[in-house]
């Protein structure tokens, strides 16, 4: 059985999208834009979503990764089994850590995230209604690595999106940037159904040097379950990941730029 966790979420106020650029300051909060309810999402659909408000939804993903990367994934510790001066960065060191499913790197390169790869939705295999956008990938021709799906992806709460088939594709990759200050998370990582741009304070521990003991991390959003970008967090900041919240309700860890995290609560609708 597959997770739907985000894209169309019909909270009442609409987020406002934030500059994670090096000039902005205080907590950024941060996951994506809605789903265009069972129509092919373009390269941006499934933008990035920002500043989680109390009445936005909640799929609580506040546990420490360091168990697993599966279904609504969640924050990682900085070592997963390694020992801590090993120099691995996440929640695996190879694919025994993950059930036999690869183990990747968030940037790729020897001092990215490794996090497990997983799937939160179905490839579709035939057509299921008049809503459908697809029937097979092979329909999915609009853009490079075309999926067709059997939900929408990271679906939050509110109405439920019509029982459709849709067309996703790469928003990055060898051939496709990401804009400035972000970074391309592949597909199947951190359950991405196909690679994904995010904003990106830093890609490494060595971007993280303000103040003692910087990480570059991932955050992961609070309603949806999706990795939200990455940033850095020092050895003085309020949380490092949203498990360090727990004493609020539904409490999460929001980035800010260099290290100001805040732990903040998110109360889900009704």
């Amino acid at each position: 059985m597959f997770l739907p966790l985000l894209s169309a979420c019909s909270c009442e106020d609409e987020p406002e999208v934030l500059d994670s650029g090096p000039g902005d300051s205080g907590p950024i909060d941060v996951g994506a834009d809605a789903g265009d309810g069972g129509r092919d999402l373009g390269p941006m659909d499934l933008g990035v979503w920002m500043d989680a408000q109390p009445s936005d939804a909640n799929l609580d993903a506040g546990e420490d990764a360091s168990e697993s990367d599966g279904g609504a994934q969640l924050d990682a510790a900085p070592v997963d089994g390694a020992a801590p001066d090993s120099g691995i960065r996440g929640t695996c060191a190879g694919p025994e850590d993950c059930g036999g499913e690869a183990c990747l790197t968030v940037p790729n390169g020897s001092n990215g995230w490794r996090t497990c790869a997983f799937d939160v939705v179905q490839e579709a295999v035939t057509c299921q209604g008049e809503f459908d956008g697809c029937c097979t990938s092979a329909q999915c021709t609009d853009s490079a690595g075309g999926l067709c799906v059997t939900t929408i992806p990271f679906y939050c709460s509110g109405p439920p999106p019509p029982f459709a088939n849709l067309c996703l594709y790469d928003e990055c990759g060898p051939n496709q940037a990401c804009g400035n200050d972000q970074l391309c998370v592949p597909a199947r990582a951190f359950g991405e159904p196909r690679a994904h741009c995010v904003p990106a304070e830093c890609l490494d521990d060595s971007q993280c040097t303000s103040r003692a003991g910087g990480q570059c991390r991932p955050f992961i959003a609070p309603c949806r379950g999706r990795v939200s970008g990455f940033f850095c967090t020092y050895a003085d900041s309020a949380c490092v990941k949203n498990e360090d919240c727990v004493a609020l309700q539904g409490g999460y860890c929001a980035p800010g730029t260099d290290g100001e995290t805040e732990c903040r609560e998110f109360i889900p609708p009704p």
